[in-house]
């Protein structure tokens, strides 16, 4: 009976440490280099990029998210789902920011920045009320878009992509690096 209740409390713990599997850091590294390099290279192709590639990631990492959590023996995680209305009102405040642009009230460059502006403070909540880790990458974002605001140089979406990409893709070696040690 106590092996049984060591185990379950070992589940537990795992469970409330382990929420987000590293597949879903590496899947937003490479959506966001990829869709802030269009910013400097392929603008013509952004919108579409975005359009297609915000809903598959979401749904890429729902079904990641899902998987995992039964992985670790989660049937129906209130915190998962909690994630995902997180996410998924990001996804939506973004989509409503277009009425911004389509009825003159802010211009495509402007939308870019205040785009980048919500994932920081979606970033931010979710590091507050879910995973800690997403507050620095929050914090970085919101740096990020202080710098674009504030400056003028070329290349600057590729830059931000790039070393965001790196902070996602660091953040969730990081993060991996931890649960197999707490597994020894």
């Amino acid at each position: 009976m106590q092996k049984d209740l060591a185990y379950v409390d070992e589940l537990l713990e795992a469970s409330r440490k382990d929420l987000t599997p590293r597949g879903v850091y590496l899947t937003w590294a490479v959506i966001g280099a990829v869709g802030f390099t269009l910013v400097d290279f392929a603008h013509g192709w952004l919108n579409f990029y975005w359009v297609v590639a915000a809903p598959l990631g979401v749904a890429a990492s729902c079904t990641m998210a899902i998987r995992h959590g039964r992985k670790l023996g989660q049937a129906g995680s209130s915190v998962g789902k909690r994630q995902a209305l997180q996410w998924f009102g990001l996804l939506v405040s973004l989509g409503l920011s277009f009425l911004l642009v389509f009825m003159n009230h802010l211009s495509w460059e402007g939308f870019g920045e205040l785009a980048l502006l919500l994932v920081a403070l979606g970033f931010w909540q979710s590091g507050i009320h879910l995973e800690r880790e997403f507050l620095w990458i929050g914090l970085g974002t919101a740096a990020a878009f202080v710098v674009l605001v504030c400056s003028d140089f070329r290349y600057e979406w590729t830059c931000l992509g790039l070393v965001w990409a790196a902070a996602l893709g660091l953040a969730g070696l990081v993060r991996e690096g931890a649960r197999a040690s707490q597994r020894q």
